[in-house]
């Protein structure tokens, strides 16, 4: 699979930059003490704050970036993963109040603070789906849309046009959406363009814009992918998305 982005890199050298925290008290109540930092895990992981049980996920939009997130987090007084506090919304940065949606004038909630690399984010919803809490393909969208703060999706096509009729080559790498390979990784295949039940559904789609020099990676659906059941045979359980890089050989 081709690497991410270097998001994390940078996110990285941004952080180092900030120094010391503030040194004033937190404007919060804490009432259980997680450990490590929700501000460092977000380089390269996701963070979530549980709110009478429901949980909601701290992500970039059109008006706050992945670096802004990090940025504002980290000026306040440390929050540790798994730390249980009482705290008004307005006490933390806006763009934190706006990523999680808490637009709302609340006086104070408890919230719980979690940190997830990407196989307890699978874990999170594979266990979401079998205590069928809600329409597996809408915990999928919802999985890959977090998947992509960190692996987005991205193509690139130039060369000549391959006509209908004519032979093309693909290599196909696809990882599980919690990180693991499928065996093999890499698998070449051959077809002439326009023939039908070559590739899978997510990867058809974006045939009509290949060139003799393309590569492209996206998630897709387990619908989009294989099937929406398990498949043993790949080491697939059922609703797990997939990452597909693609390249024309």
């Amino acid at each position: 699979m081709k690497p991410a982005l270097p998001i994390a890199g940078w996110l990285v050298a941004l952080l180092s930059l900030w120094g010391c925290r503030p040194s004033t008290p937190p404007p919060w109540v804490l009432i259980e003490l997680g450990s490590g930092s929700v501000a460092e895990a977000m380089i390269d992981g996701w963070i979530a704050a549980e709110v009478d049980h429901r949980t909601h996920w701290l992500q970039p939009d059109a008006d706050n970036s992945l670096a802004t997130l990090a940025r504002d987090l980290h000026s306040l007084p440390e929050i540790a993963c798994g730390d249980l506090m009482r705290l008004a919304p307005g006490d933390l940065p806006l763009s934190v109040r706006d990523a999680f949606g808490w637009r709302e004038r609340v006086d104070s909630m408890t919230v719980r603070w979690h940190c997830h690399d990407q196989n307890s984010l699978a874990q999170f919803f594979l266990d979401k789906m079998e205590r069928n809490s809600a329409p597996p393909s809408a915990l999928e969208q919802e999985w890959i849309k977090l998947l992509q703060m960190h692996f987005p999706d991205y193509s690139s096509h130039a060369g000549q046009d391959i006509q209908s009729g004519e032979e093309m080559t693909l290599s196909i790498s696809t990882t599980r959406a919690d990180g693991h390979p499928l065996q093999p990784e890499t698998v070449s295949i051959s077809f002439n363009k326009g023939d039908a039940d070559q590739v899978v559904p997510a990867i058809e789609r974006e045939l009509n814009r290949a060139r003799t020099i393309s590569e492209w990676a996206m998630w897709a659906t387990s619908a989009d992918a294989f099937g929406e059941e398990a498949h043993p045979e790949l080491g697939l359980p059922a609703h797990m998305p997939l990452r597909f890089s693609v390249r024309v050989e």
